[in-house]
């Protein structure tokens, strides 16, 4: 998945004003660097993979237990295979900041389980973006490498987990110099890596890439330079790039990298209020998906536009001319791209008497016109506060992404099961 920036919330937090929780989200989120709005942070909640139906399977729901605390966690595929990665508190107190580290686990085939992998000899930040991407370059193929920033070194690092040892990739001083990260994919038979940063009023992105026979990194496009507000990194069935924006006053746009230049996609996406930007867009063929999460409502919506060209671009339009969400609880939620499927997933976080948060997770397929099929609830149950979701596969079997309470009181990473693609 991908696109991730969140707001870091500690144990401390979390139990002294559960009810502040969502207010936090309004901050970051796993998919947006917030320019101009101080620094932003990891959500501090986990993402639990939902593994498809198969005989055998192994034992659901699953947890790693790694940690005793998770603060984030990300999933990622690679036909056969899928990878979990989880951030937490190697001894549970937050405020050393050294003690958050990243474990890496491995599926093969739906009817394995899973494995865990060497583990990264760093420490993590949890106040930047972590990123999980398997590398599709031709001399790292099914590699999965790990974008974020070390909190011992305060620097980007991009390291692969090639022939069993996390090897750092060199970043080139254009890269360094570049700000935060705040994208890192590989799903276009490259890695691609964007950066923003800070100046005066404004922001500063910047892309670079490394291809299919490459060994270095190359600028991608020329710097973008956009108003204070949200920036996410957009994915694409073919090698497109594109970049989503929030203005930080609910307009939203999608701009895709023309040349060296970039060019807008559709309008402006006026018509919905601030949110967090949860994920970036996703372009599949001639249409272009970006969500959107409305805290201006009670309860936040969550929904997700559509923009498709034919001789020109169209206005974006809401799919199914309403939100994702029926339910009462405040709603956000993520999209996620499964070969030319558009999956959206999304958490409804309603607060209980005892500030508790009664939570829902939905998924549904989409296309152009709405949902397609039915909304598919994925979990019903108790958390201390919302988190993030998203939706991947492994040999055209569904897993699904969400959060769940933990034991120990916090948040903890699951495995729950949808079944075959084919069947949605």
């Amino acid at each position: 998945m991908t696109f991730k920036r969140r707001a870091h919330m500690t144990r401390e937090t979390s139990r002294a004003g559960r009810h502040s929780i969502l207010s936090l989200l309004l901050c970051c989120w796993p998919l947006g660097w917030l320019v101009g709005c101080g620094e932003i942070g990891n959500l501090s909640g986990v993402v639990a993979v939902a593994m498809a139906d198969a005989k055998p399977t192994p034992p659901t729901p699953w947890s790693p237990d790694g940690f005793r605390d998770d603060l984030y966690a990300e999933i990622a595929s690679s036909g056969s295979t899928a990878w979990f990665v989880e951030v937490g508190l190697r001894r549970g107190d937050p405020k050393k900041r050294n003690d958050i580290g990243a474990r890496l686990y491995r599926l093969n085939r739906p009817i394995g389980s899973w494995r865990e992998l060497p583990r990264i000899r760093d420490s993590i930040d949890p106040d930047q973006s972590i990123d999980l991407a398997i590398s599709t370059v031709s001399r790292m193929r099914g590699v999965p490498c790990l974008g974020y920033t070390s909190s011992l070194a305060n620097i980007t690092r991009v390291k692969c987990l090639i022939r069993g040892v996390w090897t750092q990739l060199h970043l080139t001083a254009a890269m360094r110099r570049a700000g935060h990260l705040f994208g890192f994919d590989g799903s276009t038979h490259r890695l691609v890596a964007a950066f923003s940063d800070r100046r005066g009023s404004g922001a500063v992105a910047r892309v670079f890439v490394r291809g299919r026979r490459s060994r270095s990194w190359v600028r991608a496009a020329d710097p973008l330079v956009v108003e204070p507000g949200l920036l996410g990194l957009g994915r694409s069935a073919s090698n497109a790039l594109s970049i989503g924006f929030e203005d930080g006053a609910g307009e939203r746009s999608v701009l895709t990298s023309q040349g060296f230049g970039w060019q807008r996609r559709g309008s402006v996406i006026s018509d919905v209020g601030v949110g967090p930007f949860v994920s970036g867009p996703i372009q599949v063929g001639k249409s272009t998906f970006f969500p959107a999460v409305d805290t201006d409502r009670s309860p936040w919506e969550y929904s997700v536009f559509a923009a498709t060209r034919r001789s020109r671009w169209h206005r974006w339009h809401q799919l199914g001319g309403s939100p994702l969400n029926r339910g009462s609880g405040n709603a956000q939620g993520s999209i996620d791209l499964l070969g030319n499927d558009v999956w959206a997933s999304w958490q409804e976080n309603a607060i209980r008497a005892d500030g508790l948060f009664g939570t829902k997770v939905f998924a549904a397929r989409l296309d152009r016109n709405g949902v397609a099929g039915s909304r598919i609830r994925v979990w019903r149950g108790v958390t201390i506060g919302p988190g993030p979701t998203g939706v991947s596969e492994i040999d055209g079997r569904i897993l699904v992404l969400y959060v769940r309470g933990a034991p120990s009181g916090g948040l903890r990473a699951t495995v729950e099961g949808l079944g075959a693609r084919s069947s949605f």
